[in-house]
């Protein structure tokens, strides 16, 4: 297995995961209101508390690994060509999404690259003002889709800044007073990494799925990172609950699905699931074997995404 599933084919399937979980105002000139925002912004500090999951993706070594199937997974991360050009020269995506609303779109996308990005001016954004020495801020001129992009911020640490209509004030904000103390921080470490307060679900999953939504609702933060190896991707969470209790409710969920899980790629992986609860906190290890991310990536564009790891 170890020679069938080598590292192009994990990260392959590992990267466009991470990210496919992935009405304009006119913005204010932006005029830094305390001595922290004169300085240098780094990637995540940009990214506002109001976007309750954050995922980080280390692409840099997953670029070479993917070879002639990148260009694969860059069309599947993004439709909008500047992204898309971006993406090119990305080695780390930073992107916060807001969990209840996944499906409309809002979001702030952090690309890092080797090289200081080119302005996008020609391409439908025009430069605004900026009192930052260290930030450029472009407008697009007219209204984006909700789940496109209405701003763009380059930063002098290399990095392109991609805003959605609903979250350009939050942005403005943050660049004109400082970093949000309560944003989601995904730890800069393993292939893919994730800081998300889950809260409540998606309406239309919280109707389907009461008993999980109120479970889940239990949960104040979830940590997480996904890590290569030989064989597998190394899954290691960290579930924060509200108290002892909850805590317990969601031990005993883990548990209940490895007793009753199928003899399928899902139910294997599942079964396998390592659980530790110490306190308020549930710790859970787990290795996605290749087969199963390969299946999740093959019907990634299919009515029931789920339908493969059943057979």
């Amino acid at each position: 297995m170890t020679h069938a599933w080598g590292r192009r084919e994990l990260l392959l399937s590992a990267v466009p995961l991470a990210l496919l979980a992935c009405e304009g105002a006119t913005p204010q000139p932006l005029s830094p209101e305390s001595p922290t925002a004169m300085r240098p912004f780094y990637a995540d500090e940009v990214i506002p508390a109001d976007l309750d999951c954050v995922f980080r993706v280390d692409v840099g070594e997953a670029r070479k690994a993917l070879a002639e199937r990148a260009t694969e997974a860059r069309e599947t991360l993004s439709h909008e060509p500047l992204i898309a050009a971006a993406l090119e020269q990305a080695e780390v995506l930073t992107v916060g999404l807001r969990f209840r609303h996944l499906a409309e779109g809002d979001r702030v996308l952090v690309v890092e690259s080797r090289e200081n990005p080119p302005p996008p001016e020609g391409s439908g954004f025009a430069e605004g003002p900026s009192q930052n020495p260290h930030v450029r801020v472009f407008n697009r001129q007219g209204d984006a889709p909700r789940d496109g992009t209405q701003m763009i911020v380059l930063l002098s640490d290399r990095a392109t800044v991609f805003v959605s209509p609903s979250e350009v004030d939050a942005v403005l904000r943050v660049l004109r007073t400082a970093p949000d103390e309560w944003r989601g921080r995904p730890a800069a470490e393993g292939l893919v990494s994730a800081d998300v307060r889950p809260g409540r679900m998606p309406p239309l999953y919280e109707k389907r799925y009461k008993s999980f939504a109120k479970l889940l609702g239990s949960v104040q933060r979830l940590k997480a990172k996904l890590a290569v190896s030989e064989e597998a991707l190394e899954l290691d969470c960290n579930l924060f609950a509200d108290d002892d209790v909850a805590a317990g409710n969601l031990a005993q969920f883990f548990d209940a699905i490895a007793e009753n899980a199928p003899n399928t790629p899902l139910g294997r992986m599942l079964s396998s699931i390592q659980r530790n609860k110490v306190g308020t906190v549930l710790h859970l290890r787990a290795r996605l074997p290749p087969e199963l991310l390969v299946a999740l990536w093959s019907a990634r564009n299919t009515v029931d995404p789920v339908a493969p790891l059943r057979e």
